[in-house]
């Protein structure tokens, strides 16, 4: 009788211990959001090549938040975050960038961005010249920031968004440091339409189904896709 008991106060001490060990992980351990690498080069075989957190990077390679981003010349950068938010980084950007369930934000060195932003999700990117975020949030807003020539400059495409607290609706600009607001002409075929205005399955689609697949891009580029290795 003592024996058998012996043997249950060991057992129920084994599953406790398990239990208070492992309940850490099972409990508290999330999986970190994720998005996937496509490229858009003017080369594909082009020494120059896309560093994440200063080492190369693969088309289709898997990131994960915060990842430092820099995006060499001749080269273009989507990243798609799942949920059909999709970041597009042009030719020279650098940056850092960060992204969970609902927002996405970073710091942006220098280059072009351009944002696609679900509803009930935000965007909070930051330049030397202040922060850029989408107000509205009950809607998809689209949005280019570039920082060239030190100065930022922000273009909304659709819904809203704001440089510093100033509002810049769709088919408005504003550079940081002018006075006002400026009125663009939008175009259905400009590379945030043609890249950003898209479902991302879409993207995922091409980009798992197509094998070193060659084509000619509306910027006069050849964009090759590569599926991730296996």
């Amino acid at each position: 009788m003592g024996k058998t008991n012996a043997i249950h106060k060991l057992l129920i001490f084994g599953l406790l211990n398990t239990l208070l060990l492992g309940s850490p992980t099972i409990l508290f351990c999330q999986s970190p959001k994720i998005a996937i690498l496509s490229f858009i080069r003017e080369n594909y075989w082009s020494d120059h090549y896309v560093k994440i957190n200063n080492k190369q990077s693969i088309d289709g390679q898997i990131i994960v938040s915060p990842s430092s981003i820099e995006v060499p010349v001749k080269t273009e950068l989507l990243v798609d975050l799942g949920n059909t938010t999709l970041v597009r980084m042009g030719p020279g950007t650098k940056m850092n960038l960060a992204f969970d369930e609902t927002k996405i934000t970073g710091f942006l060195s220098r280059g072009s961005l351009a944002v696609k932003v679900p509803p009930s999700n935000g965007l909070d990117i930051q330049t030397i010249d202040g922060v850029i975020s989408t107000p509205n949030q009950n809607q998809e807003n689209v949005v280019t920031i570039n920082f060239v020539n030190g100065k930022t400059q922000v273009k909304t495409i659709s819904g809203f968004a704001s440089l510093n607290g100033i509002l810049i609706t769709s088919g408005e600009s504003f550079t940081a440091g002018d006075s006002t607001v400026k009125n663009v002409m939008l175009t259905p075929h400009s590379s945030v339409y043609s890249y950003l205005v898209i479902p991302a399955a879409t993207i995922l689609f091409n980009l798992f189904k197509s094998n070193q697949t060659t084509y000619r891009s509306n910027f006069g580029v050849e964009q090759t896709n590569v599926g991730p290795i296996k």
